[in-house]
């Protein structure tokens, strides 16, 4: 069997063979499928997880190589929640609400163990976080101002709470301003908290403190839901992408400033990642495209425009280059992270305390490398513009 240019290179004992396309093309790996976690950008409240150490400009890496996923998102309540590849849940930072999990509200400066080892997935909304378990149940903690934890209550809660009885959840698939969207074993999507906007996709307005189903389709299993500030994007795996919520400023990519309580599509059926921050979305294609819509202060839409032509679009407007991969949920105020396919990750926008992970402090119209090499899997911001994260991996 022929060597490919895959093979080729130094082999490292933690490595293993994959077999891929059933011929004789071979892919290596990492067991586990374990990641590096790096952060930049400043520590308010102790997010970056490094004890309180002021603020980066560039990654700087968090002890451990064993890190499978982080999620961040919008709001001014500083943390992140990370898992580990041992099914263990890590969270750090802001813990006024109990966001933290820990049973009291204190902050915490470096990772902290939220008990248990059978989490599956996670995800942290504005001032609380979601988390699924291996056994299919689902739980919640953090704020509940608006019945986003889904105990049909609005205590706060600064412990893990089941969220019903239910043992057929699989996957937080978005967290965003007082919202949680959760996929189930059998295909559905579900949602619950803030409404205000028509957000969650029920043909209203009102607001739910325990879960109701978007729509009533079964095949959000490999979906994407990228979470804004009073809108919602839904990517299927068919490579539809829809919107619903609020469409001032162009937001939702319908060429126009309508509110929508139920999805609507946006042109195309090649759709691959999408993510939105608080001014703007943006989202790749099957063909290695970029694009996006919404406001574009600070350079979010990424077109290389002077401060004084910065505007919205309300219709989806491609930002040069064919090679773009992933774009990560970004929850920011004003900026956005994408990888590209050779590895390499991508920042613009807002760059206060050295948010975009470039080595300074000057917002940016176009896309910027994030200072490192190659190997990213994944770049976002953890929290207003004061953090960002990525994996890398190894």
């Amino acid at each position: 069997m022929a060597i490919t240019d895959k093979e080729k290179g130094v082999w490292g004992l933690d490595q293993t063979y994959n077999k891929i396309n059933q011929g004789s093309i071979w892919e290596y790996s990492t067991s586990g499928d374990n990641h590096e976690l790096w952060v930049w950008g400043f520590d308010d409240s102790g997010v970056l997880g490094l004890s309180g150490a002021g603020w980066f400009s560039s990654p700087v890496q968090i002890p451990g190589t064993t890190w499978s996923s982080v999620s961040g998102s919008q709001g001014n309540s500083y943390f992140l929640v990370a898992t580990k590849t041992d099914n263990t849940l890590w969270a750090w930072g802001y813990n006024a609400q109990g966001n933290l999990g820990q049973n009291n509200r204190t902050y915490y400066s470096s990772p902290r163990q939220i008990p248990g080892t059978t989490w599956k997935s996670a995800r942290r909304g504005s001032s609380g976080i979601g988390a699924t378990k291996t056994d299919g149940t689902m739980w919640a903690w953090g704020y509940n101002q608006y019945g986003e934890l889904g105990q049909n209550n609005l205590t706060k809660y600064s412990s893990p709470v089941q969220v019903g009885s239910d043992t057929t959840w699989d996957i937080v698939k978005g967290a965003g301003n007082r919202t949680l969207f959760v996929t189930k074993t059998d295909g559905t999507l579900w949602a619950w908290g803030y409404d205000g906007n028509g957000n969650l996709g029920q043909n209203s307005r009102t607001n739910y403190s325990s879960p109701v189903q978007v729509g009533s389709d079964t095949d959000w299993s490999n979906s994407t839901v990228a979470a804004g500030p009073g809108r919602i994007h839904y990517l299927k795996s068919d490579g539809t992408l829809y919107a619903t919520g609020y469409g001032g400023q162009g937001g939702l990519g319908q060429n126009n400033q309508t509110y929508y309580s139920s999805p609507v599509q946006i042109p195309g059926t090649t759709w691959k990642s999408v993510g939105s921050n608080a001014q703007a979305t943006i989202a790749s294609k099957t063909d290695g495209t970029l694009w996006a819509w919404g406001m574009n202060e600070h350079g979010s839409l990424g077109q290389n425009q002077a401060p004084a032509q910065l505007g919205q679009v309300s219709s989806p407007t491609q930002i040069p280059g064919t090679t773009w991969n992933t774009v990560s949920n970004p929850g920011a105020e004003k900026h956005i992270f994408v990888t590209k396919t050779d590895g390499t990750a991508w920042a613009w926008g807002e760059n206060e305390r050295g948010a975009l992970g470039v080595n300074d402090q000057t917002d940016r119209s176009s896309p910027t490398q994030i200072v490192a090499t190659d190997g990213w899997i994944g770049a976002m911001s953890g929290v207003g513009v004061y953090v960002g994260t990525g994996l890398r991996s190894l």
